[in-house]
Parts: C-alpha cells; sequence; structure tokens
C-alpha cells in the first residue's frame, strides 16, 4: 500500500474552501487572515508545476516549441487553428469548389462557422441537434446540418446526393466514432480529407 507524496505541505482542501474534509489532515491549515496570500502561493506553485510537466512531455516527443520560446496555443483556439491549416493546405479556391466542404461530426459547428466567415460553404453532419450555448449566442446558424449520423447508409440517400458527390473536402477535427466512416467515403469517393 504505496502513499504518494503531497505536492505542497498546505491543504488544497484548506487554502480553498476554508474547511478540509479530513479527519487526520497532516498537512498545514492556514490562519483564515493569511488563507488569500496562501491560495495564490499554492495557485502559482500549480501553475509552474503543470507547465514544467508540459515542456517535460512535449521534449519527450521532440516538440519544437521550447526551443522557440512559443506558447501553444489554448485549446479553445483548436477551430480557428484548423481552419487555417485548412486553408493553407487546401486554398481558398479548392474549399469553395463544388458543394463546399462536409465537416463530420462537426458538433456545435465551430469549424463550419469559420469556415462560413471564409466564403467557403459547410455542411455539418451530426446526429446531435445544434442546441448549444454558443449556437444560440450568435442566433443564427450560418450553416447547413444534416442531423443524421455519417454512414455508409447515408452515403447513397438521394436527398444528400448532390451535398456529398460535389463536396470539395471532408473533414473531422475531433470525429472519435466517425473517423472510419470519413475516411472511407473520402477514399472511396476520392476526396481529400483531414482529421
Amino acid at each position: 500500500n504505496m502513499r504518494r507524496e503531497p505536492k505542497s505541505d498546505i491543504c488544497k482542501f484548506w487554502v480553498n474552501c476554508g474547511r478540509c474534509p479530513l479527519r487526520l489532515c497532516t498537512l498545514q491549515h492556514v490562519a483564515p487572515e493569511h488563507r488569500k496570500a496562501a491560495r495564490l502561493a499554492w495557485l502559482s506553485e500549480r501553475k509552474e508545476a503543470k507547465e514544467a510537466s508540459q515542456r517535460r512531455q512535449a521534449s519527450a516527443i521532440g516538440d519544437e516549441y521550447e526551443e522557440t520560446g512559443n506558447k501553444k496555443q489554448h485549446k479553445k483556439h483548436r477551430a480557428q487553428l484548423f481552419c487555417s491549416w485548412l486553408v493553407d493546405s487546401f486554398g481558398l479556391e479548392r474549399l469553395k469548389a463544388g458543394s463546399g466542404v462536409l465537416d463530420v461530426a462537426g458538433g456545435k459547428g465551430q469549424v463550419a462557422r469559420i469556415l462560413q466567415e471564409l466564403g467557403i460553404k459547410c455542411t455539418v453532419i451530426d446526429p446531435r441537434q445544434q442546441a448549444h450555448k454558443q449556437t444560440e449566442r450568435w442566433n443564427t446558424q450560418t450553416h447547413e446540418q444534416i442531423a443524421e449520423c455519417f454512414d455508409e447508409a447515408l452515403w447513397h440517400r438521394e436527398e444528400y446526393k448532390a451535398v456529398l458527390d460535389h463536396c470539395s473536402v471532408v473533414v473531422g477535427m475531433h470525429p472519435d466514432q466517425a473517423t472510419e466512416p470519413l475516411v472511407d467515403f473520402a477514399i472511396a469517393h476520392k476526396k481529400p480529407f483531414a482529421v
């Protein structure tokens, strides 16, 4: 039975909430008047430890950002980064061709919205209805949505034939279970794709 050594001498429950649920806690419970300063120091220590861990992990896989000094983008920017990469890789002309881009498992439609802002037509294929807070914030859906699972049965449905047959590129930023059907569709229909 091995116990993990605490990362700090300060009790994380006490410093964050002013109380500790552990009866036999061996960590430090600072005086209430010092709790705010202790919490700021504790948060700073955690942030530094997290960044150090990320640097070690990046170094282990040969990531270059450490040498250049550039910080990685926060994951909230991933749709913007993915769309920038699509434009750099395929070009605006190709992306705008035909019925536009198919965004498989497009979820909230973030990729579709960004592509629409660039003048690229985009159709999201995702069985989930877009009742998300972010969609409500924009108040309008700027892209087409096919609320179906992306599978071989869908590929042959007459009502979607024009969109599917004439799409320019098939993309999926994080398609999960739809990854294999996305790749199969792109290969079978000789379409460029990005996952």
